[in-house]
């Protein structure tokens, strides 16, 4: 036998013998009550959960516990047990080792690589960095966790293309290009950081003019929160004021 997933044979040889022992003792249409899971150290390997048939069945423990009496163990398990709404499956070391390993063996790299029944045409998108904000640690970590999802996704045998957004496009970056046409003699520290307080102080210097714009027609009511607005921005202008002197002056 030659498996992607050999838990999913020991799942699967589970359900199959839990649910076939209480159909033969008139418990019908049980497998989609049933649940099997890995199970606690101590109590076997797989379990598989009955309280979904004792409650919508309406099944007796005792009536349970005789139908499987008759249950016809796996040949990939060595013991079985009963206990209170669980049956629990002790693994046969040496059967489900010849499992892996031959799996191992045929399979090669594509061991564990289980193959989605419906593949579909995924996009990942992953980085995409705003074009005037510096780069950071995040920027790299989203790279690799957008390619490793990639791969994982490919390995199941998806359509997968990754795409990187070049946010190139746009008013930010209409913002960004104006300013640093007007500053860019005036480079100093890492660009990208550079880039991005021009962009700042661009924005902030055209929202100014808006509002004061929109001041010079605001009624007594809306006054008040202009100014609001206004007496924000001055504020972080100047910080930018003291940070980039010689930026600053130019770009006014």
């Amino acid at each position: 036998m030659v498996v992607y997933d050999p838990l999913e044979v020991l799942v699967n040889e589970a359900l199959s013998s839990v649910s076939s022992a209480l159909e033969r003792n008139g418990v019908t249409d049980v497998r989609a009550l049933l649940e099997a899971r890995r199970t606690s150290k101590g109590f076997g390997d797989v379990t598989v959960l009955l309280f979904r048939v004792i409650k919508e069945r309406g099944v007796k423990f005792k009536d349970i516990a005789h139908a499987l009496q008759g249950l016809e163990k796996p040949e990939i398990f060595s013991e079985y047990k009963f206990e209170k709404g669980y049956v629990n499956f002790l693994v046969d070391v040496r059967r489900y080792a010849g499992i892996v390993f031959s799996s191992i063996e045929e399979l090669g790299e594509k061991y564990g690589h289980v193959p989605d029944p419906s593949p579909k045409r995924v996009i990942v998108e992953h980085i995409s960095a705003n074009p005037i904000h510096p780069l950071h640690i995040g920027h790299l970590r989203n790279g690799i966790l957008g390619d490793a999802l990639a791969r994982l996704l490919k390995s199941r045998g998806h359509d997968v293309k990754t795409h990187f957004y070049i946010d190139d496009v746009g008013l930010q970056v209409a913002y960004a290009a104006y300013g640093y046409s007007k500053v860019k003699d005036y480079l100093t520290g890492k660009p990208d950081h550079f880039i991005g307080d021009v962009y700042t102080m661009t924005n902030l210097m055209i929202e100014l003019l808006k509002l004061k714009k929109q001041l010079s027609q605001a009624d007594e009511k809306d006054r008040a929160k202009i100014n609001e607005k206004i007496a924000k921005i001055m504020w972080k202008l100047n910080e930018y004021k003291e940070k980039r002197p010689e930026v600053f002056e130019k770009l006014l």
